[in-house]
C-alpha cells in the first residue's frame, strides 16, 4: 500500500468514526438531567394483581391504553394476553436455570415477535418501548428487543452488572443497530443476543457488528469490540433512556 492509500483508509475510518460519534451524542442529555434509576432483579411484572403461583393475571385496562397507541398492532387481544401470560411464566419458571439457558431462552421467546419501524408503529422517528409495550403491539425495532431482552433477563435473576445494551454499527445493513450483550465475568468476551439471528453467538464471530456504546441500568461506555471500553457517565445522560423507564408503571418492567 502506497501512501496516498494509507492515507485514504485512515480518512475512511476517521469519518466512520465520526458519524458513529455524531449518532451517539444525539442520544446523550443533559448533565443536569434527573438521576438514573438503577435496574435490579427485584423488579417484577407490572400488572395489578400479584401472579398466583406462576399463573399471571394480566391488567386488560393496562393493555387496551397500550393498544390504543400502538398503531402497527393486528394481533387480537386474546393472543396478547396468551403472549403475556407466557411472559410471566418464562421469567417466573425459570429462575433456577443457568445463565447461559436464560440467554437462550429469552433470545427466542422475543425473536418471535415482529420487526417494525418507530414511525410505523409510534409515530414517532425514535421511541424505546417498555417489555409490556413491545409485547403488546407484538412488535418492535431493534432497540425494543433487546430493552425488552436486559428486564427479562434482570428479572429472572441475571445480575445487572453482566448485561449492556450495546449500540453497534450493523454492516450488513449499513445501520446503525441495537443488540444486548452477556458479560459472565469482567473481561471475558461478551456474548451477543441479537434480533437479526436466533443464535446468542461471542462477539468474536460476530463481525459484521462495530460497538460503538454500551449501557445498563447504572453506567455508559465507550464501547470496544470484546470489552466495555471507556466509563464516560452514568446513563441517566441518555434521553430515551429516562423516558423510558419513568414510563414503566411503578418501575416496573
Amino acid at each position: 500500500m502506497n501512501l496516498r492509500d494509507f492515507s485514504f483508509a485512515k480518512l475512511f475510518v476517521f469519518f466512520v468514526v465520526l458519524l458513529s460519534l455524531l449518532n451517539f451524542i444525539k442520544f446523550l442529555g443533559s448533565p443536569n438531567s434527573i438521576a438514573g434509576q438503577t435496574v435490579s432483579g427485584k423488579m417484577l411484572l407490572s400488572f395489578k394483581d400479584k401472579l398466583p403461583e406462576g399463573q399471571g393475571l394480566v391488567d386488560i385496562d393496562y393493555v387496551k391504553r397500550i393498544l390504543n397507541r400502538c398503531r402497527y398492532y393486528i394481533k387480537q387481544e386474546e393472543v396478547v394476553v396468551r403472549m403475556l401470560r407466557e411472559w410471566q411464566n418464562l421469567i417466573l419458571s425459570n429462575k433456577s436455570i443457568s445463565e447461559i439457558d436464560k440467554l437462550k431462552k429469552v433470545n427466542q421467546f422475543f425473536n418471535q415477535l415482529e420487526f417494525v419501524d418507530d414511525i410505523d408503529n409510534w409515530g414517532e422517528d425514535d421511541y424505546w418501548a417498555t417489555p409490556n409495550e413491545f409485547i403488546v403491539c407484538q412488535a418492535g425495532d431493534c432497540e425494543d428487543f433487546s430493552i425488552a431482552k436486559y428486564f427479562t433477563l434482570c428479572a429472572m435473576g441475571v445480575p445487572e452488572g453482566k448485561l449492556s445494551l450495546t449500540y453497534v454499527k450493523a454492516l450488513k445493513y449499513n445501520a446503525h443497530h441495537m443488540v444486548l450483550t452477556y458479560d459472565s465475568t469482567l473481561g471475558t468476551e461478551p456474548l451477543i443476543l441479537d434480533n437479526i439471528i436466533n443464535t446468542v453467538k461471542p462477539a468474536s464471530e460476530r463481525s459484521d457488528l462495530i460497538p460503538i456504546y454500551r449501557f445498563n441500568g447504572t453506567n455508559l461506555w465507550l464501547a470496544e469490540q470484546q470489552e466495555r471500553g471507556k466509563l464516560v457517565g452514568s446513563s441517566n445522560r441518555l434521553k430515551l433512556w429516562q423516558n423510558l423507564l419513568e414510563r414503566m408503571p411503578g418501575k416496573n418492567i
